[in-house]
């Protein structure tokens, strides 16, 4: 006795049906979507490369360091803690919408404020390849010596 007919045409009627569904798969993996663009006005908050101060990090802390002054009834008062300022890196490096979302105090907030508003303008980010505005965060722990 030899092999039925039924077993031996099913692997012949299931190849085209195995081989078109192989075809339908890849196609879709090799489709990309259809980028979508931003308005102008539209502010990152995660981009291809990050905005920075020129130089680096290391040169950005450097400055802040320098310019940061304890304001006296800060100390006077024994004021402490984490100022965090967010702030948006326009297309031209500008830095003109700072506000601080994690405050300690008044006077704690306009010193890390002065300082972030004097500083020169950014290297913007990038999206995309694109220019982009982007948004960026900086702690300032202000800490007095015991």
């Amino acid at each position: 006795m030899g092999i039925p007919m039924r077993y031996l045409l099913l692997p012949v009627l299931l190849t085209p049906l195995v081989l078109w569904a192989q075809e339908v798969s890849m196609s879709a993996e090799n489709e990309l979507p259809t980028p979508v663009e931003a308005p102008a006005d539209f502010i990152y908050t995660e981009t291809d490369v990050k905005p920075e101060y020129p130089g680096g990090d290391g040169l950005m802390w450097k400055y802040i360091y320098k310019n940061v002054k304890y304001p006296d009834e800060a100390a006077d008062n024994r004021i402490s803690g984490k100022v965090v300022v967010s702030f948006v890196v326009e297309r031209d490096g500008r830095l003109p919408n700072l506000e601080v979302i994690e405050s300690v105090h008044p006077l704690l907030d306009e010193e890390a404020l002065r300082v972030i508003g004097r500083m020169t303008r950014w290297v913007p980010g990038r999206k995309n390849g694109e220019v982009c505005r982007s948004q960026y965060t900086i702690p300032f722990h202000f800490r007095l010596k015991d």
